[in-house]
């Protein structure tokens, strides 16, 4: 903005007219924080106008009259000079009189003070305020008291016209360009108007002279306002500010007006209004002010929903709109989330999205669709419509959609309303654009953080909370018993062998049983509190108990077996429970998870459908358990691990046929000790990698120690866990020990081997063979069978045991038989002790026995020097 346009509006714009653009101009030019315009009037400083910079707004609030009396050395520079320019306003001398009451209050550092003479007397003071130590070069003081001469002149000329009269001054201002004239008697009957009040009204001289200015009302002002403005123009003062009036057309128009008192020999004869249009202007403000209240909204909001309610309130609230509202996208329809306004509007809404041929001129329809803003500034000049008919009957004449964007699509959409036409300007347009921007940016953050919120509190697949929010939310579980003295069951469900599902049916499916468990777990225990999936196949509940853990027994027995449905496919899932009790078991949610645990883990030893109830006799069987990890831990290092060969014999000859390497630990501690004491911990150590290799290579050094010394070759079974099935690859290169070993492995695991298809594949074609060992125990299915070239089954030592007291285990071993013998492959019988089971085994066909019947483990030595002999 140059100062040559300053000069010019000075020069051709009456005073009071141009005072405000003037204030505003030299605020910029300048970099000033503050224009203010000051009357003296009887020894005192009247504010008239002020115009705030960081505010781009005309704010009177907080300036109060000054009384000059009290600032006696800045009224003696005022009477006396033509400008003060004080760099330091708290140390200049003239100025600093004024530093506790004024400038510290406003923060003001400099200034610079036109000092408008009228006669030779002080009329006025144009005020230039500064928030940092301003230095004023020769340039802007040349240039800032030529504006002031011209200010001087300028307001001469107004005085001069005052006193011409009513007729002469309104034939000099007639002509004034964008400034609206009104004369009115004291009563507020209108005398004269200009023709710019006749262009911005809308209401000719004709309609408008003899009838009160409150043809303009529009009915947003209070009753205090008007009080205020007559209180003030009564009393002879100025008053300034801004109406928000109504044309003649029922449009709303916002106008910066000052009201001059008429005063001649102490009377009032009536006001003078000069008024300039800024309807632009303060629309523009009060989006600006809206979007600086959305940066506040969005920085304080924290889910979804409150921020687009908040969204739409602030709209409505801050903007004059007759309706707001917020719609969501439903597949191929319309919501409404939230609305304020005319909210009747609303009623029967019905948007078809994927209907190309319905309202398409519908801005909603458009915003959606298009994902851009959709704006209608005259609904009279669109085609016909249902939905355009209703709005219009509603009084709306422009409507604007603007899309709400959450990542790549269209969510939300913002709707607005009006009463008036062609509202929605290119300005208005851009700052919505902008906020639209914003409010998506963040919406999608939200739902990042609420994704990110359930990834890490829920479990993906089921909707339950996870292990982590269970844990959280039992702190509160147990406040609130302790609070209501009440008992706090957690039960911890794991599905028996789970894995072998998910072998058998896929994972797909898998997922849907587990899903239909879930459903089935919560109408199993409808006084559920809360139900989380703590682990891939383990769930916890935890119920609160007015009475003892045997009125909830029947609960607990139902978990045990629990059908599903999935389709047409009928599933048995059997599950083992650990339950543990809160206060008896434990004072806080975590211990009482891991009392619960301890329980499940007993539980498992056990078998399948079982539940177990903590007791503190399990916490020292497990820490027993713990001392075993630490030294099982460092028994590989130590060699403590070694080898023993149990003898397998063909039932007709009783001759070796092959046999199975077992594994021993020799504890300096503990002396032998069992596998079945130290395989279930290795396993939970992840130590059976090792362990499993260590086998392989034993038996590898063996099986060469017995051809470099010339001893027959049996073949030896190696017992393998099938997540180390890769392992036999490191082996490969050995073609005569691959064709040594029978890898087995039992009916469950399978299906977890057949995952190492290749493996499989290229051990089977150097010559290994495969067993199914404790066949009859798994969840049973025979399509393996005629799948894999297994060489044998080994008969679970259960059945066998049994068999000659249970005509059921009899059946089964005999069905074994038989099926091996469909299969063409070979039966072995495990854990055969006596004669008589001998001899029912030879009779119902089986082919192979194992047990302490024919031989028990062997050291290496001594299976050698009893069974093997040196080749011819």
């Amino acid at each position: 903005m140059s100062w040559d346009k300053i000069e010019n509006l000075v020069k051709e714009w009456e005073f009071y007219s141009a005072l405000p653009k003037v204030l505003k101009l030299l605020c910029v030019e300048v970099s000033a924080s503050r224009c203010n315009f000051w009357r003296v009037e009887n020894e005192f400083l009247v504010p008239v106008y002020n115009y705030e910079a960081g505010k781009d707004d005309y704010i009177l609030e907080g300036l109060e009259s000054l009384n000059l009396k009290y600032f006696p050395k800045y009224y003696k520079t005022l009477l006396k000079s033509s400008i003060i320019f004080a760099e330091d306003v708290n140390k200049d001398p003239s100025t600093s009189e004024l530093s506790e009451n004024y400038w510290k209050p406003f923060g003001v550092q400099s200034t610079v003070d036109l000092i408008l003479r009228y006669n030779k007397k002080v009329v006025g003071v144009l005020c230039l305020e500064f928030k940092y130590k301003k230095s004023f070069s020769n340039e802007d003081r040349t240039r800032l008291k030529r504006i002031k001469n011209l200010l001087e002149k300028s307001y001469g000329k107004t005085l001069r016209l005052e006193k011409i009269g009513f007729k002469k001054l309104f034939e000099l201002v007639l002509n004034s360009p964008n400034v609206s004239i009104v004369l009115t008697d004291k009563s507020g009957i209108i005398r004269f108007v200009n023709e710019t009040f006749e262009k911005i009204t809308g209401f000719s001289a004709f309609e408008a002279i003899n009838r009160k200015v409150s043809i303009l009302k529009s009915g947003r002002h209070s009753k205090e306002f008007y009080k205020e403005l007559w209180d003030t123009i009564l009393a002879g003062k100025v008053w300034n500010g801004t109406f928000i009036n109504r044309k003649k057309n029922g449009k709303i128009y916002y106008e910066r007006k000052t009201i001059i008192p008429i005063i001649k020999k102490g009377e009032t004869l009536g006001f003078l209004s000069i008024g300039y249009e800024v309807t632009k202007e303060i629309k523009l403000q009060k989006i600006r002010f809206l979007f600086g209240e959305m940066v506040r909204i969005i920085s304080t909001c924290e889910d979804e929903y409150e921020l687009l309610q908040k969204t739409c309130e602030a709209i409505y609230k801050t903007e004059d709109y007759e309706l707001v509202w917020i719609a969501k996208r439903l597949n191929s329809s319309v919501g409404v989330v939230y609305a304020y306004g005319v909210v009747e509007y609303l009623k029967d809404l019905e948007i078809n999205l994927e209907d190309q041929g319905s309202s398409p001129d519908n801005p909603i329809k458009r915003a959606f669709l298009t994902g851009r803003i959709s704006k209608i500034n005259n609904l009279d000049e669109i085609p016909q419509a249902s939905w355009k008919d209703k709005a219009i009957s509603f009084g709306f004449k422009s409507a604007i959609s603007i899309p709400i964007k959450v990542g790549d699509s269209v969510k939300y959409v913002i709707n607005l309303y009006s009463s008036e036409k062609e509202i929605f300007t290119d300005d208005v347009l851009r700052i919505l654009e902008e906020l639209a921007t914003n409010l998506g940016v963040a919406l999608e953050k939200m739902v990042m953080k609420r994704d990110m919120f359930k990834k890490e509190f829920y479990d993906g697949l089921t909707g339950l909370p996870n292990r982590k929010l269970f844990l959280e939310n039992m702190k509160y579980n147990i406040d609130l018993a302790r609070s209501f003295q009440k008992k706090l069951l957690l039960l911890v469900v794991d599905i028996f062998n789970f894995s072998l599902i998910n072998a058998n049916y896929g994972v797909n499916l898998g997922d849907r049983i587990l899903l239909a468990f879930v459903e089935k777990l919560k109408s199993l225990c409808p006084e559920a509190h809360l139900i989380a999936r703590t682990g891939s196949d383990e769930f916890a509940i935890a119920i609160f108990l007015d009475k003892d853990v045997k009125d909830i027994l029947h609960r607990i027995e139902a978990l045990r077996e629990v059908d599903v449905k999935v389709d047409d496919l009928k599933v048995k899932l059997f599950t083992n429970i650990g339950v543990a009790v809160y206060p008896k078991d434990a004072e806080d949610g975590r211990s009482l998870f891991d009392k619960a645990i301890v329980a499940l883990k007993k539980c498992k030893e056990q078998g399948r459908g079982c539940y177990c109830m903590y007791d503190v006799s399990l916490e020292t069987e497990f820490r027993t358990r713990l001392s075993f990890e630490d030294e099982i831990s460092l028994a590989l290092e130590r060699g403590e691990f070694l080898l023993y060969y149990q003898p397998i014999a063909d039932i007709k000859s009783l001759k070796l046929s092959g046999v199975e390497a077992l594994i021993r630990w020799f504890s300096p501690k503990r002396g032998f000790v069992s596998p079945a004491t130290f395989i279930p911990i290795a396993e939970s150590m992840n130590l059976m990698r090792d362990i499993d290799k260590f086998v392989l290579k034993s038996v590898q050094n063996f099986l060469h120690r017995l051809k470099n010394s010339g001893y027959s070759i049996p073949s030896i079974s190696i017992n393998l866990t099938p997540s180390n099935f890769d392992l036999l690859e490191e082996f490969f290169e050995d073609k005569f020990f691959i064709r040594c070993i029978n890898i087995e492995i039992t009916e469950r695991e399978v299906f977890e081997v057949l995952k190492y298809e290749k493996v499989l594949s290229d051990f089977l074609k150097l010559g290994g063979s495969l067993s199914i060992d404790d066949f009859g125990t798994g969840y049973s299915s025979l399509s393996y069978l005629s799948e894999l070239p297994v060489r044998c089954v080994k008969i679970d030592i259960s059945f066998v045991k049994k068999m000659l007291e249970d005509e059921k285990a009899k059946k089964i071993v005999e069905a074994i038989i038989e099926i091996s013998k469909t299969f063409g492959i070979e039966s072995v019988a495990e854990g055969v002790e006596t004669e008589e089971q001998y001899n029912l085994l030879k009779k119902l066909g089986c082919n192979k026995l194992q047990g302490y019947f024919y031989s028990p483990p062997l050291k290496e030595e001594e299976l050698v020097e009893k069974f093997l002999k040196p080749k011819a």
